[in-house]
């Protein structure tokens, strides 16, 4: 096994503070509703649209950019190590408050679509949740190649 253990959570931490800057930046203006009584709120079909084009974005130019050449075992096991970062990370937001919880929820962004699609079909929090957020960076894993070339 080569030394690519870091490239997929490399990957993911890049991409969620890429998307945190997109979706704070640019998608807050799009799913902003102004009301006929003066009010502001976000519309969340929108916003759910938007977020699952940004992931399938990143989801894309990571398997197709910087993935495709790796093969899949290395993946698989780089996709892991995301994950059990993934779940220290949510383990530290969960016990975080204030300013730390702002910072650490930056670091898991741009997956971030998973629950929230979740709970717009009624599953919020518990289990389900957490699992569901465990596994988008194995998706990467068919990028790869098939089988392992000698070098």
């Amino acid at each position: 096994m080569r030394n690519s253990w870091y490239k997929i959570p490399l990957y993911c931490l890049i991409a969620s503070l890429v998307s945190f800057r997109i979706e704070t930046g640019f998608f807050g203006r799009l799913a902003v509703v102004h009301l006929a009584d003066g009010s502001v709120t976000v519309d969340h079909t929108r916003w759910l649209i938007l977020c699952l084009i940004e992931f399938i974005a990143f989801l894309l130019i990571g398997g197709f950019l910087f993935f495709r050449k790796e093969n899949r075992r290395d993946l698989f096991f780089s996709a892991s190590v995301a994950a059990t970062l993934n779940f220290v990370i949510g383990l530290l937001l969960r016990l975080s408050s204030g300013l730390l919880s702002v910072y650490l929820s930056q670091l898991l962004n741009w997956d971030s679509v998973i629950p929230q699609f979740l709970s717009t079909l009624g599953i919020r929090g518990g289990i389900v949740t957490v699992i569901a957020s465990l596994f988008p960076s194995y998706l990467f894993v068919p990028f790869g190649k098939k089988e392992e070339t000698e070098e």
